[in-house]
């Protein structure tokens, strides 16, 4: 059985966001990693890591995230599965089993003498300038250090005002590490700056204030509904514990379900908190807001499942 763990979290603000319903699939996620283990076993290992990869972003688990570390070696990205060995074993070492956090780093420090690594300079007297790497922006500090890549080809492109880019390819084997030195391309045509947005008039009358209450009092019924279900679920990981945990000795059923537990004690806490909040505020908004004429009229929808909460919202415009 995979190993669960909850990494997200609900935000709940009082005046200006609403609580983030938690989006979880257990029962998907445990197919697909059952999928990934028979593709692997084929020895398929480019769907295998797609397979897990799913898996851990309908239901973050290390477990899972150790096996993906393991996939993306076997496919000789290197840097990749580094990273996340490293992430496994802090998620372990969260959940007090050790054993697999040690398990995990030994894995990640086998791999350090695999890495590529490449360090990206601007040409000196170069003014500042946009540098992306796989398309990925590198601030100032990024530039001149080395940092770990998976082997094989990357493109890094430089943008300046006033010139043209200038694209550079480079192709990484593994323990490589190089070094790029960069600068803009040749004067040319400088980018067309994005056309101004007028801003939109706001709607004539005074109603504004009960329309926000509405909005603040559905916002504040999904942060609720989201508390609710945290609730729930964190009983049934205390029901795990006390059926796995004898005389302060747990299995690892019982240490992941204590983890998650504490996780989604503070994420109901914090749901709860903000909902109350909210549904006071949204109550006085309505109540002593006026409504413009021809304002839309909405219906507020919450809803609650076993692993997730929603809201709904209806009407005419």
């Amino acid at each position: 059985m995979r190993l669960g763990w909850l990494r997200g979290a609900v935000v709940a603000a009082a005046l200006t966001t609403a609580a983030t319903a938690i989006a979880r699939d257990p029962v998907a996620a445990e197919a697909l990693f059952d999928e990934a283990r028979a593709a692997a076993a084929q020895g398929d290992y480019a769907r295998a890591c797609e397979k897990l990869s799913e898996s851990q972003r309908l239901d973050p688990a290390p477990g899972t995230l150790l096996n993906l570390a393991d996939c993306k070696e076997r496919l000789g990205l290197v840097a990749t599965a580094w990273q996340l060995y490293r992430e496994a074993a802090d998620l372990f070492a969260r959940a007090n089993a050790d054993d697999r956090a040690a398990f995990a780093r030994k894995r990640a420090a086998a791999l350090e003498p695999r890495l590529a690594q490449l360090s990206i300079v601007l040409a000196p007297g170069v003014a500042p300038a946009r540098v992306t790497r796989d398309g990925v922006d590198l601030a100032g500090a990024s530039l001149g250090s080395a940092l770990p890549l998976d082997p094989g080809a990357h493109v890094v492109v430089v943008t300046s005002s006033g010139r043209r880019d200038a694209r550079y390819e480079v192709r990484l084997a593994e323990g490589e590490t190089r070094t790029l030195r960069v600068e803009p391309g040749p004067p040319g045509e400088a980018p067309v700056e994005p056309a101004a947005v007028a801003p939109v008039a706001p709607p004539s009358g005074v109603g504004a204030p009960r329309a926000a209450g509405l909005a603040l009092l559905g916002l504040s019924a999904g942060a609720i509904a989201a508390g609710v279900v945290t609730g729930v679920m964190t009983l049934d990981r205390k029901a795990t514990v006390d059926a796995s945990c004898r005389d302060k000795l747990c299995g690892v059923a019982g240490v992941d379900a204590a983890a998650e537990g504490r996780t989604l004690s503070a994420v109901s806490t914090v749901s709860f908190l903000g909902g109350a909040v909210g549904l006071a505020l949204g109550a006085y908004l309505t109540v002593t807001g006026p409504r413009w004429a021809g304002a839309p009229s909405v219906r507020v929808r919450p809803a609650a499942g076993p692993g997730a909460a929603s809201l709904g919202l209806d009407g005419a415009f």
